[in-house]
């Protein structure tokens, strides 16, 4: 009867101890999981910047081209 209790307290203190292996290593993917929606806010932001930029890229070329067209027409004026 003994040596059952004893191997009952060995087993609850395993079962302990991996509870709170398991525990830390929960945690440890919940940051994990945390730091990555982070990096996936910050790449969205990043990507609707670029993404704006492009757009005002495009729209300063197209004036850029506008005035190339303006100074032609009035150099040929002159």
């Amino acid at each position: 009867m003994k040596l059952q209790l004893d191997q009952a307290a060995e087993f609850k203190i395993k079962i302990m101890e991996s509870q709170s292996a398991l525990k830390k290593e929960l945690e440890k993917v919940k940051m994990e999981k945390q730091d990555a929606l982070e990096e996936k806010d910050e790449y969205n932001e990043m990507a609707e910047t670029l993404e704006m930029a492009e757009v005002k890229a495009e729209t300063l070329q197209l004036e850029l081209d506008q005035a190339k067209e303006r100074i032609e027409e009035l150099t040929e004026d002159l």
